[in-house]
């Protein structure tokens, strides 16, 4: 049998999993954001999932499992513009490789061929710290407020508020009961729940656009053709920032395994779209309603 644990315990592990929740919420945002035309031998969700934790995967072709792209390499002897043009790529299961810029091409997740992690964590931590402070706030209300009392009357001020708790519409005292030796102080905790879960909102919106997609609130929000201009334009820049090293990775791909492609995945090449629009619950399902690549062109 477990033990039960203390109060401490419990809120560290409720902080723990409440940020891990956002942590995995965030995350899946991110990994589900684009949309791959690729062979069969390269998955689409590790792909993404390697660019977001580590910034970076190399595509070659592997005798005996043909295209496939692996994250887990070293680099060195970069070029003018810093590419690397050694690559050795060690995978999990112990596959090793000894590649080159002439027989491999290096997909980043984004212009600053960094990952994205790092920041999701720095969200995850704020969005989580809101969630618990809610907690604290909302279980608040539920003591509004303390009583003293001596050790004596501490068992019947225990019992009476139990009786209160319960609807009792009398409470009977005993005989020798002495109201002044009872304090109640009222601890007024206001509820600000509403106020920090605007915040969070703030939050998270704010994270979306940094991975290039548009909240509901901020696209119900949006009213002079002005804001919506200079609001597209801002998240059309963030987007582009992780979509335009994945497309140019994608030219390089089919530039020089276009023999592959046209022998083993029936002369399709290799491309990537970005879907922020369908992701259902970020937008508002208004009739009409146009993407912002579609409002910028």
């Amino acid at each position: 049998m477990q033990p039960i644990p203390n109060n401490e315990e419990r809120t560290m592990w409720q902080n723990l999993t409440t940020f891990d929740t956002w942590r995995e919420h965030l995350t899946l945002l991110a990994v589900s954001s684009f949309e791959w035309d690729l062979p069969d031998t390269i998955d689409p969700v590790y792909l993404e999932r390697e660019l977001f934790f580590h910034g970076q995967v190399v595509v070659f072709i592997s005798e005996g499992a043909g295209l496939v792209a692996l994250s887990g390499f070293s680099a060195a002897e970069p070029n003018l513009y810093g590419i690397p043009t050694k690559r050795r790529v060690t995978a999990k299961n112990g596959f090793t490789a000894e590649l080159t810029n002439e027989n491999s091409v290096i997909i980043y997740n984004n212009t600053m061929k960094r990952a994205s992690a790092p920041t999701m964590i720095t969200y995850a931590k704020r969005l989580s710290d809101i969630d618990n402070t809610i907690f604290l706030n909302a279980n608040a209300q539920k003591m509004p407020f303390f009583v003293k009392a001596t050790k004596d009357t501490e068992l019947s001020v225990a019992n009476a508020f139990a009786k209160i708790e319960n609807g009792e519409p009398v409470v009977a005292v005993t005989q020798d009961f002495e109201p002044g030796a009872i304090e109640v102080f009222n601890s007024n905790a206001p509820f600000v729940g509403n106020d920090l879960r605007a915040l969070q909102e703030n939050i998270l919106a704010e994270y979306l656009r940094t991975r290039g997609i548009g909240s509901a609130k901020e696209k119900a929000e949006r009213i002079i053709t002005s804001e919506i201009a200079a609001s597209n334009s801002g998240l059309e820049i963030y987007k582009q920032s992780f979509l335009t090293p994945r497309r140019l990775a994608c030219e390089e791909i089919n530039k020089r395994f276009g023999w592959y492609l046209e022998k083993y995945n029936q002369g399709k090449p290799v491309s990537v779209r970005f879907k922020s629009d369908t992701l259902d619950f970020l937008t508002d399902g208004r009739k009409g309603f146009q993407p912002e690549s579609e409002v910028l062109q």
